[in-house]
């Protein structure tokens, strides 16, 4: 549990980041505030997941709706911070901090601006790939190639289906998955999307113009290269 909470709290620091590196505003000294009305939250309504549930979602002060994202993210990066802890090695528990991590920053710039953020995506990845080296972990050209002929096809074909920044993000996981992988990570990330479009188009009656779509693709290369 104490892990759970270290990871959870990472979680809200993810989501502070996401929302102010692309606006190019300070996240290391500017305290959080509330999104409505601009006041300088309290200590205790920073407390990780517990805050919201006391506050019911709303600002103390204005009223204001606290977006669910925001608790979601602190509970699933808690499970994702716990579940790099138990990895076998610590090669494995550097890994999978580091890649899900990305994954999880670069989801987040996704959902809030439809955005794979450059300022993060490259220093991170140049990270991982110097730690996949140093632990000398498989190189998949195969895997390289295949994209680069789907990324052909979709160009000619469906160019509309999967922004510039998507395919930039996959070429930089493909190298380290085999093809199978590669294959079971497309297949979770587009049927895990088609269910959270066609559950909000008919229950929910949302029409989304765009839906981003780095979230099902950590969701896939969790599934595909983690488990």
């Amino acid at each position: 549990m104490f892990c759970f909470f270290i990871g959870s709290c990472f979680g809200s620091l993810l989501c502070v980041i996401a929302q102010r590196v692309p606006l190019k505003k300070d996240f290391i000294t500017t305290r959080s505030q509330c999104d409505h009305c601009n006041n300088t939250l309290r200590f205790w309504e920073l407390i990780p997941i517990f805050s919201y549930l006391f506050l019911g979602f709303r600002c103390q002060r204005c009223g204001g709706r606290i977006p669910v994202i925001t608790w979601l993210i602190e509970i699933i990066y808690g499970g994702i911070f716990y579940f790099c802890w138990v990895q076998p090695t610590i090669s494995m528990q550097l890994i999978a901090f580091l890649w899900l991590t990305t994954a999880t920053l670069l989801s987040l710039t996704d959902y809030f601006y439809f955005l794979v953020e450059p300022k993060i995506l490259y220093p991170l990845h140049l990270l991982l790939w110097s730690i996949m080296f140093y632990f000398h972990q498989p190189f998949y050209l195969s895997t390289l190639s295949l994209l680069v002929i789907l990324g052909i096809f979709f160009w000619f074909s469906l160019r509309d289906s999967m922004g510039m920044g998507d395919w930039l993000l996959l070429g930089l996981w493909v190298p380290w998955l085999t093809i199978e992988q590669f294959s079971l990570l497309l297949f979770v990330a587009s049927v895990s999307a088609l269910g959270v479009f066609f559950v909000s188009y008919f229950l929910r009656k949302t029409h989304f113009q765009c839906l981003p779509f780095v979230p099902f693709l950590s969701l896939g290369l969790f599934v595909a290269y983690f488990l």
